[in-house]
């Protein structure tokens, strides 16, 4: 996602941490969007692929998994590494 953005001239930033609800900060003509980068897999029993739309922190002691919430971020991409495709949304969350 990186690579392809500076590509396009545009600025990208990279939190430092995960306590963020976004993966990446692009810089697109002095805008900046909220990015969150997710993978997809692919499902034997569903026979396509899937994304975890939840938001995951970690602590020492266990993963807290909950829904994103309206302004956590502005577009997600999904990303099918075995396909190299990729899916762009914007996140409109209701």
């Amino acid at each position: 996602m990186t690579l392809q953005a500076l590509k396009r001239g545009w600025g990208v930033l990279r939190p430092v941490g995960d306590r963020l609800p976004y993966d990446l900060v692009f810089d697109v003509n002095g805008y900046l969007l909220k990015v969150q980068v997710k993978s997809a897999w692919y499902d034997l029993g569903r026979n396509n692929y899937v994304v975890d739309t939840r938001r995951t922190k970690t602590n020492r002691r266990r993963m807290l998994r909950e829904r994103y919430s309206k302004n956590n971020f502005d577009f997600a991409i999904a990303y099918i590494e075995e396909k190299d495709s990729t899916y762009v949304f914007r996140w409109m969350y209701s």
